[in-house]
């Protein structure tokens, strides 16, 4: 039954003139988009509330970059609303240039963040190592071990190495908890020698531009501070850094490592609502960016007159009220689901 009807399709199809199907898929493009619009709507709608809350309520600092997360975050709500008004097609290309010099501005941070992050995250590392070597020499100091015993460990090594050895995830999931609990040491030539051999023999082919790239990432992994924003962005994150970074914290006892160990972690968790947040306002950007891209082609399907999730979001966004965040949110929700699964119609052939 259905090859009966698909077959009559391809024979409809042959029957159309070049302009008629021209039309056609020009038509499905135009509801495509009009849907990706309405979608998107509700997406920006739906988050901005919890943006709304959050700039409302959470102390994110005074320092520079902060106060931009904030101008750009407003700057996304009047634009925003400018979309409910009749923009001009060269309003409209303003703004998206506005919108597009923003993210740049939010990648910037974004990677900042990020460098402070990693750098952090190597410091934690050297900290837990430590500790576990001080808790070793307590408990284990007096154990004898004979050789033996490291032939045995030697042997087990080798067997899960060989049994994961097929798959390529498994077995670098395996080699990296090995190397993170063995005394395994590289000195710093050698370790360089190691990733050049490494970078060479897996970029070689690549064009130039995108070996840059590569290279930039895994300067980031390897040593955060070669990045060129280090140390300028969110200048009160990179000297608590710093603080940490310093500290001779050998002569710590485990106590006051634990202790230390914690304010890292403390410093980690703020550095990731940051970044979540500076990631969140980038997707709002690309959903207010498609909006206006849509807009400018008179297909975006929203009417101030009869929306009553814009109404209710504009007095969400004057006047905040936590209790009606929900009802924004489950209607937001409800609008994207269905105009998601709703199927687009029209046309009779395609």
């Amino acid at each position: 039954m259905i090859e009966g009807k698909q077959n009559k399709s391809n024979k409809d199809l042959g029957k159309l003139k070049d302009d008629e199907l021209k039309d056609n898929i020009l038509d499905i493009n135009r509801k495509q988009l009009s849907k990706i619009g309405k979608m998107a709507y509700c997406y920006f709608i739906s988050t901005s509330v919890n943006l709304n809350q959050l700039f409302k309520y959470k102390n994110l600092g005074s320092s520079e970059e902060k106060e931009l997360i904030k101008t750009i975050y407003q700057h996304s709500i009047d634009i925003f609303k400018k979309i409910h008004t009749e923009l001009e097609k060269a309003e409209i290309e303003k703004e998206i240039d506005i919108l597009l010099g923003m993210r740049e501005e939010l990648y910037t941070l974004f990677r900042s963040i990020h460098c402070y992050e990693t750098e952090l995250s190597y410091i934690k590392e050297a900290i837990d190592y430590h500790i576990m070597k001080l808790v070793g020499e307590k408990e284990y100091g007096n154990i004898q071990v004979d050789e033996e015993e490291i032939v045995l460990i030697i042997d087990k090594i080798g067997s899960v190495l060989a049994n994961n050895i097929e798959n390529h995830v498994d077995f670098v999931s395996v080699v990296s908890n090995i190397l993170g609990i063995l005394p395994f040491r590289m000195s710093k030539s050698k370790y360089f020698d190691v990733i050049k051999t490494t970078l060479v023999r897996n970029l070689n082919g690549y064009p130039v531009v995108v070996a840059e790239s590569r290279i930039e990432s895994y300067k980031m992994l390897f040593d955060s501070s070669l990045i060129g924003d280090y140390g300028i962005m969110f200048d009160d994150y990179f000297t608590r850094v710093q603080m940490f970074k310093n500290i001779d914290y050998k002569s710590y006892s485990i106590d006051e490592l634990d202790s230390l160990s914690e304010e890292i972690l403390n410093l980690a968790l703020e550095l990731e609502e940051v970044e979540s947040l500076i990631n969140i306002l980038g997707v709002l950007i690309n959903r207010l960016i498609s909006m206006l891209l849509i807009s400018k082609e008179s297909l975006l399907d929203i009417n101030i007159n009869s929306n009553k999730l814009y109404s209710m979001w504009v007095k969400q966004e004057e006047n905040l009220d936590e209790s009606d965040i929900p009802s924004i949110k489950d209607l937001s929700n409800k609008i994207f689901a269905k105009t998601e699964k709703k199927p687009i119609r029209g046309y009779k052939i395609l």
